[in-house]
């Protein structure tokens, strides 16, 4: 994956001084600015891999959730046309993670989200803590901070959903499905769980548990 990240590099490299050449752009300047946008492309899917592949565990610290999930969609949201709208209870517990992993964990759901809206809408962010006195379905007793990220675009069609976060079982639904493999292990990595929600016309709702391990 390094050695493709250096081809790359020089590909990126060459299209840009190609592109500093006035005599050029007239006649291929279309041709080279899809090469430089599917070579940055490669580049991205490239670093989802190697975080796919790595699986490294957390290093955790004390973190502030509804401060990270702000800075995350600050990021995702950055140029979009869908606008953040936050729903954060007070007191929210801090949680032990990794802020790197998660930040990124986020942001994959986050831009998920303004990928469903590309003209515009409301991506709603809710925080709150929760606690379990029994293991619920796939959740172990504890005390989380529950996230709910939802966006407002067309939904997903029921045939979507069953292995939603698997990357080879979604292969025919576009190059994002590493992105979301990649939530999905970093959430687990981290003891919590996620799940995604959606119905045609409806939106698409991802909800995260975070423990606290306080």
């Amino acid at each position: 994956a390094h050695d493709f990240n250096n081809l790359l590099t020089g590909i990126l490299g060459n299209v840009t001084l190609a592109m500093l050449e006035e005599r050029v752009m007239p006649l291929v300047g279309d041709s080279l600015r899809d090469i430089e946008a599917s070579a940055k492309r490669a580049r991205d899917l490239t670093q989802q891999l190697l975080t796919f592949a790595k699986g490294g565990a957390p290093m955790r610290d004390d973190v502030a959730l509804p401060e990270l999930l702000q800075n995350a969609a600050g990021f995702a949201l950055s140029g979009a046309k869908a606008r953040a709208e936050y729903r954060i209870e007070p007191d929210v517990w801090t949680v032990h993670a990794d802020r790197n992993q998660l930040g990124r964990a986020l942001q994959n759901l986050i831009v998920h989200a303004r990928g469903a809206m590309p003209e515009g809408g409301i991506v709603t962010f809710q925080a709150a803590n929760e606690t379990f006195e029994s293991p619920t379905g796939a959740i172990a007793a504890g005390r989380y901070v529950r996230v709910i990220i939802t966006d407002h675009g067309p939904g997903l069609p029921a045939e979507r959903l069953p292995g939603f976060f698997d990357p080879y079982s979604a292969t025919r639904f576009g190059d994002d499905r590493f992105a979301m493999a990649i939530a999905y292990s970093i959430v687990k990595r981290h003891g919590g769980h996620i799940e995604v929600q959606s119905s045609l016309g409806l939106g698409t709702e991802f909800r995260l548990w975070i423990p606290d391990f306080h």
